[in-house]
């Protein structure tokens, strides 16, 4: 996992097989969200006190920060995303992209409920602000995990804000294509906390300054930014940082921590 690299955040791409959240890239394998990535975060974060027979007392759970366990000091992170690409050829397996977020929505619901803790981020669509979790020791008692959803195409964004607006209480939020769009959806402007793209001609063609100023509008809407098929280059990473990019996706973990931290 990004985790053991030192990472805060990471990617699942999933599919929706018979109401089961399977992982898979290019097509769906044998091996469960819930498994491999829900219930491993659920364990870093949830702390038990003893009882007096020395039983844990899991109705009252502590909601610890996740720690990145491989950087030179052990750190915690302030808040862990998890992005979610959702894979949805409805053509091929019969469900839509709202389908796959209703079962992923539900299943982190149920495990909160599960835990007695809010360890998966919840959200009141009355204002769309985060529900605080009161036995959460993270800062401004964050809850741990920030569930992203992505992978949502233009034309189905819309309706999907208006699905995840609709539902009174969700646990996850939207990472969309574009960035004006929240100035005139209102649904949008509600879920989506994240811009993503694909580091193609366009956005490398801009200078610092023009990138800059694409980050900056995105942060001014409160909005992280996130690009995607970036090259394993030293002055390309050192320009997105300058820029104040939030997120560099790339599959070369290893390669990307010892540029961060000189190891």
């Amino acid at each position: 996992m990004a985790l053991e690299a030192g990472f805060c955040s990471m990617e699942a791409d999933i599919y929706l097989i018979k109401q089961e959240l399977v992982l898979g890239h290019v097509k769906p394998t044998e091996r469960l969200l819930e498994t491999h990535y829900l219930n491993p975060l659920m364990k870093r974060t949830l702390q038990y006190e003893e009882k007096e027979n020395g039983e844990e007392d899991t109705k009252n759970p502590i909601v610890k920060p996740v720690y990145s366990q491989s950087l030179p000091l052990s750190i915690p992170c302030e808040q862990i995303t998890l992005l979610v690409d959702m894979k949805h050829e409805k053509l091929v397996y019969g469900y839509s992209v709202a389908d796959i977020w209703t079962v992923l929505d539900d299943t982190l619901d149920r495990l909160n409920r599960e835990a007695n803790a809010t360890v998966f981020e919840c959200y009141s669509n009355d204002n769309g602000s985060p529900i605080i979790e009161s036995k959460s020791t993270l800062t401004g008692q964050l809850s741990p995990v920030r569930v992203v959803v992505s992978g949502v195409d233009r034309d189905d964004i819309k309706q999907l804000a208006k699905d995840m607006v609709n539902k009174k209480t969700r646990c996850s939020t939207l990472d969309g294509r574009d960035i004006d769009v929240v100035d005139s959806d209102r649904d949008i402007k509600m879920v989506q906390t994240m811009v993503s793209a694909k580091f193609e001609e366009n956005f490398q063609k801009m200078s610092l300054l023009e990138l800059s100023q694409y980050v900056a509008k995105a942060h001014h809407r409160n909005m992280r930014v996130r690009f995607w098929d970036t090259e394993n280059a030293l002055e390309l990473w050192d320009k997105l940082i300058a820029a104040g990019v939030d997120l560099i996706g790339t599959d070369s973990l290893s390669v990307l921590r010892v540029y961060l931290v000189g190891e």
